[in-house]
């Protein structure tokens, strides 16, 4: 009789440890879904925030972890660039603003007169959608001799050349995934015709 009883208390200990394993497991799965989820809503456009350029009349959407750093140095020559960077790899300086640390991963737009694409081999045509409709657009990639890969997506629109490059070191966290760069290089809008 206490043999029998022995067996049924272990049964019952046995039921009820493996209900709460299966409740643990269940409930870190849910855990591990609702991670993916935050993270896919931290990475959905629609979160991201804004840069414009009033002059051009474009605006682009960039993760919220990124700060733009435009550079007007170039006008004279026809040529305006923007630079996405890591809002943590960028510092202020009292004499030159908002400064970024030396190579760290990047997104460039640069807005020129001239085209990129023509001199390099490799060179593959996609459309993207954009929120003015598609965009035929020169991908290509490689790797340059300062020790980062490359990716660019150049487009032309009324004379003007649209050229995205980011930058990723081999030993450095990417800025971006090659997915979310080609959905930033989407996001691209013109407000009017362009000048």
């Amino acid at each position: 009789m206490k043999q029998k009883l022995l067996i049924v208390i272990l049964l019952l200990t046995a039921v009820i440890l493996a209900g709460v394993a299966v409740y643990f497991a269940m409930s870190g799965r849910k855990d591990d879904r609702t991670r993916r989820n935050e993270k896919s809503k931290q990475y959905s456009v629609e979160n991201w925030k804004t840069y414009k350029n009033e002059k051009d009349s474009f605006e682009i959407k960039h993760p919220e972890n990124t700060v733009a750093i435009a550079n007007d140095n170039h006008q004279e020559s026809g040529i305006y660039s923007v630079s996405f960077y890591r809002s943590k790899d960028v510092s202020r300086d009292k004499d030159f603003g908002r400064v970024p640390k030396a190579d760290v991963s990047t997104v460039s737009l640069v807005v020129s007169e001239e085209e990129r694409h023509r001199s390099k081999e490799n060179v593959d045509y996609i459309k993207l959608n954009t929120p003015n409709g598609e965009v035929k657009t020169a991908y290509y990639e490689g790797k340059a001799p300062f020790g980062y890969i490359f990716r660019v997506y150049e487009f032309e629109r009324e004379g003007i050349y649209y050229y995205f490059r980011m930058n990723n070191y081999e030993d450095k966290p990417n800025l971006l995934s090659d997915e979310d760069f080609k959905k930033m290089v989407s996001t691209i809008k013109f407000n009017q015709a362009a000048n």
